[in-house]
């Protein structure tokens, strides 16, 4: 069974649970054949209900669930006020999905360059300062070793093949990583390993996070990184500056600060995490969004700080 079947079977039987059934499906992302998400729309008793269902075809759907319920049970045990994430409804181990609410509110992604753009920076600080307070799981604590490993496909030494000029920046780079594998230290938190404008919902004052597909307990500057480092990418540098200022304002009000002294490391990691999914996905403008990622790696290499936080090594 493919994943649009496995998903329109998972729908349904969810909805004959309710005494519905499922009117339409539209896929939301099937950018990697592996996983599928769709949203459907439910309609019975006069009235509609939308969900959304995400198909893994190729891992155990458990650990995400997990996650996810983990999350959730924190959020309520703390009565966190900011952070929220889409109730899970059904976890399907026959079809392989996981079937949730849909996401409220406005897509961070798609407010403008404005005042409400910053408001939502600040938000997603006391949200992300919010997950990390959640107690730690049990078991096994994710390092960056752990990260480069799961998370960077096809891996560095591909990339270098690819677009030979920057061999040269990529050989620093697996410097850089492997000194600072052996010397930072952190303390571990519960992680999102994908937070970015996409995963993030603004309803009010509560921001709604989704896809929690890579979700482990790690350094919780990993997060931290990963946002900077995506408005970076994607932010004229003045606006940038501004966002990041705000995201920094919103998670030093909960959050451990410590964090920013750290954020170089995963600044630098993500330019090749994101390099090798361009290369992976061959998806449209790739090659030149690889080249503009491995200039900004250099560029990073080269400095000795980031927007005014301590740089890993003074």
């Amino acid at each position: 069974m493919n994943a649009s079947a496995s998903i329109h079977a998972a729908a349904s039987d969810f909805a004959a649970s309710l005494g519905m059934t499922v009117e339409q499906c539209h896929v939301l992302d099937s950018r990697t054949p592996e996983r599928t998400t769709t949203k459907c729309d439910l309609t019975g008793f006069g009235k509609r209900r939308t969900i959304v269902a995400k198909h893994y075809g190729d891992r155990s759907i458990r650990p995400v669930a997990e996650a996810m319920q983990y999350v959730q049970d924190g959020i309520d045990a703390l009565k966190l006020k900011v952070l929220r994430i889409p109730r899970l409804l059904r976890v399907d181990k026959l079809h392989s999905v996981v079937i949730q609410e849909f996401a409220a509110g406005v897509a961070f992604a798609a407010l403008p360059n404005s005042d409400d753009f910053l408001n939502a920076s600040y938000l997603a600080g006391e949200a992300l300062a919010e997950l990390h307070s959640i107690p730690i799981w049990p078991g096994r604590v994710m390092t960056l070793r752990d990260d480069v490993r799961d998370l960077i496909r096809p891996e560095p030494s591909q990339i270098a093949k690819k677009f030979p000029r920057f061999a040269e920046t990529l050989d620093q780079w697996n410097a850089f990583m492997q000194h600072a594998i052996f010397s930072h230290e952190f303390v571990p938190a519960v992680i999102h390993r994908d937070f970015h404008l996409r995963q993030c919902f603004v309803l009010g004052n509560t921001m709604e996070v989704i896809d929690w597909d890579d979700a482990v307990v790690g350094d919780p500057a990993f997060d931290v990184g990963y946002l900077i480092s995506y408005l970076k990418s994607h932010m004229s540098d003045t606006f940038a500056e501004k966002a990041i200022h705000e995201f920094a304002k919103g998670y030093s009000v909960r959050g451990d600060t410590s964090v920013f002294s750290r954020v170089r490391i995963y600044r630098a990691f993500n330019l090749v995490r994101r390099s090798a999914r361009r290369l992976r996905l061959r998806d449209a403008n790739w090659e030149s969004q690889v080249r503009e990622m491995l200039t900004n790696l250099q560029a990073e290499l080269d400095i000795r700080g980031y927007f005014g936080f301590a740089p890993l090594d003074s």
